[in-house]
């Protein structure tokens, strides 16, 4: 195998194909992959959740989730099962008279199974249930679920299972260098926070303006907070953060009152119309402008900002509303042929991107049923911006676990419209 690897030439002499690479590795390299490609089918038979007949899956729906938005995943999740369920039926039949060229193609069929994980109560008594689920029925991977938190425990629980999970719907997911199994649509509101770092830093109207950062105790506005710190090149004496957990209403009015018109307020938290920070913002704040994360706003921003819309400016790392509506009109027309009304476009189109993948994943396999060769088929998976109508585009290449790869920042068009206008590129960071 390794004089293989190196020179192209098999056992019996011959040299393989002009398309097959040569790679020049160490004897230390070589020995680590050889053991490593010894090791992937070394268990008896295939991976969990694979029969001669089926291949399980689960999804996981926690119990913050709204039974709309549930419903939504799980409705087009489902639909892309009894699809694929049909198309099996004739490869089964063909299966038992191919021609032997084609007999690994269509015994690789299998019908497939969707489970559905419900996870309740707070994320430290996640474990025992997703323990319990796994037990009683063990998959072959997760596609899709959904989650208001973070998505922290299921991560730890897919790495140590070794257990698949495809683009779970999450603004909060585990942020990873080094993590192999759970593949995310983006690193979401951590990609917000870094890009408004980047912005902030790049900008030269806000080259000599102070920043304050405000954030408050939930787990998503720390987790913005902590992405721009993280990133922030800046010269530390402009920037000041402030944890607004447990300040009462006199303490946000003094707190915003030592703002002035050369202070860029960064808020990463959730703020309605009536909200103390946002009364204390408004009555007392006197800023040159003000950042907010459309991962926690969402279009509520059109009701909480004041008049003077050109001192906001919104992070948000998907593309905005309204954009890639013909790729948005191929997925309306899906749905209403599923006969799926459309209740949260953003879950669904996400869903079908799944459901687009799924097939392509599963032909990379053919009959060698392993997890590890399942997310090495998304891997090699041309980049997309044509199937996915809620991100510019996404990006696949081998170990690259996040697809969406950069942000914009946008502010409000002239006029008060309610539209939003780019102000970046998609920014890669």
């Amino acid at each position: 195998l390794a004089k293989l690897l190196r020179t192209g030439v098999d056992p019996a002499g011959r040299s393989l194909g002009q398309s097959m690479p040569k790679y020049e590795l160490s004897d230390r390299d070589m020995a680590i992959l050889i053991h490593y490609l010894k090791q992937l089918s070394s268990a008896d038979g295939y991976s969990p959740g694979v029969t001669d007949s089926e291949i399980r899956f689960a999804t996981i729906v926690t119990d913050d989730v709204s039974e709309q938005d549930s419903e939504a995943m799980l409705n087009v999740l489902r639909a892309h099962i009894r699809t694929r369920n049909t198309e099996t039926r004739p490869h089964q039949r063909r299966a038992t008279r191919a021609p032997f060229y084609k007999t690994e193609l269509y015994s690789a069929y299998r019908r497939l199974t969707l489970d559905v994980w419900r996870l309740k109560g707070h994320p430290d008594t996640w474990p025992d249930q997703l323990w319990a689920y796994y037990d009683e029925r063990p998959v072959f991977a997760l596609l899709g679920g959904i989650s208001g938190q973070s998505w922290e425990t299921i991560h730890q629980f897919c790495e140590e299972q070794k257990l698949p999970a495809i683009l779970p719907i999450t603004e909060q997911p585990h942020i990873s260098d080094s993590a192999w199994y759970t593949l995310y649509f983006s690193r979401g509101l951590y990609q917000e926070g870094e890009s408004a770092a980047d912005f902030l830093m790049r900008s030269e109207w806000a080259k000599n303006k102070k920043i304050v950062q405000l954030f408050d105790g939930s787990h998503q506005s720390r987790l913005l907070a902590s992405a721009f710190l993280e990133n922030w090149r800046g010269p530390g004496s402009r920037l000041t953060t402030i944890n607004l957990a447990d300040k009462s209403q006199h303490q946000l009015s003094e707190l915003v009152s030592v703002t002035d018109k050369d202070t860029v307020l960064v808020v990463w938290a959730k703020m309605a119309p009536h909200s103390p920070l946002l009364q204390a913002i408004q009555q007392h704040g006197e800023v040159d402008s003000i950042l907010l994360s459309y991962g926690l706003v969402g279009d509520g921003w059109r009701e909480i900002m004041p008049d003077d819309m050109d001192r906001l400016y919104i992070t948000i790392a998907q593309s905005l509303p309204g954009e890639n509506e013909k790729r948005a009109r191929v997925v309306k027309r899906w749905l209403q042929r599923e006969g799926i009304p459309i209740t949260n476009f953003d879950i669904q189109a996400k869903m079908y991107f799944i459901g687009w993948l799924l097939p392509g994943a599963l032909r990379y396999m053919r009959s060698e049923f392993y997890r590890d060769y399942f997310m090495e088929g998304f891997d090699m998976m041309r980049d997309q911006n044509s199937a996915i109508a809620v991100y510019p585009r996404l990006s696949f290449s081998p170990g690259q676990r996040y697809l969406a790869k950069g942000a914009y920042v946008a502010t409000p068009s002239a006029g008060n419209s309610g539209e939003l206008i780019k102000l970046t590129n998609w920014a890669t960071n």
